[in-house]
């Protein structure tokens, strides 16, 4: 059965109208190439000696999102940090903290 991959946006995610069976049937091979090619993109740049910072949507839209103050803050931390990859979500985002090396 479908399941949300805990390395997306949990809480932003959200299946079409048209029923959880139908859209976890149809949505489900889609989403697992999305993720393998996002996969397959960061080693690519981190092979090539870039840093990756992700934005999730509900760093910047949405309820719980972030000011434009407290995004550009947590930016600026992040490109004076020595993390290779990061990840920003909104208040409510539990897809949060470092990616890893």
């Amino acid at each position: 059965m479908f399941q949300i991959d805990p390395e997306t946006c949990p809480i932003r995610y959200r299946f079409p109208r048209w029923g959880f069976l139908a859209a976890a049937l149809l949505l489900e091979p889609k989403l697992r190439r999305n993720r393998a090619r996002d996969l397959e993109n960061e080693r690519l740049l981190k092979d090539l000696g870039w840093r990756i910072l992700v934005i999730w949507e509900c760093a910047i839209s949405g309820p719980k999102r972030l000011s434009p103050q407290d995004l550009s803050q947590k930016m600026s931390q992040w490109l004076h940090s020595d993390l290779p990859a990061h990840e920003l979500g909104g208040d409510d985002c539990r897809a949060v903290g470092s990616r890893g090396g």
